[in-house]
């Protein structure tokens, strides 16, 4: 009698110790995937960096160099980003006084555009003048302005 007890408990603790294992391999695939996940996810950001990297490269008619690390590249990419947006915003500036300069002179107008369609925007209408050459030359970079504006929208 003693030895069925024991072989009984011995089959309850084979069980527990096959359940444990299932359950236990269930959590080692659990983290296998996500580690292959995470290490997609990682190739994916590591090749999106890269190629915006080599566009920078293109951009600014320059040499990648082959030895830089993902951090450097990111760190480059960064400045490029800081660098543009300070072109961007010293050349709207740059525009807008020029903008002013012309309504000031009645080159142009100024007006609000519908509430339905602002986006932080003046409408810049040019006045009829046909003698006048500024008009014309600013006609052009106005629409070539508005198209720009549209893009960015």
């Amino acid at each position: 009698m003693s030895f069925n007890n024991q072989l009984a408990n011995l089959q309850m603790n084979l069980e527990k110790a096959q359940s444990e294992a299932v359950k236990w391999e269930s959590v080692w695939t659990h983290i296998k995937n996500t580690a292959a996940r995470q290490t997609l996810l990682l190739g994916r950001i590591k090749m999106a960096t890269h190629n915006l990297y080599m566009l920078i490269h293109k951009q600014m008619r320059t040499r990648a160099e082959a030895s830089e690390t993902t951090e450097q590249q990111l760190q480059k990419i960064q400045i490029y980003i800081k660098d543009l947006t300070e072109i961007i915003q010293e050349t709207a500036e740059q525009e807008r006084i020029e903008a002013e300069v012309l309504v000031s002179r009645g080159v142009i107008e100024m007006k609000l555009p519908e509430k339905s369609h602002s986006h932080g925007f003046y409408l810049y209408i040019c006045k009829e003048n046909p003698y006048s050459k500024e008009r014309n030359s600013f006609d052009l970079s106005l629409h070539s302005a508005f198209d720009n504006m549209r893009h960015a929208l």
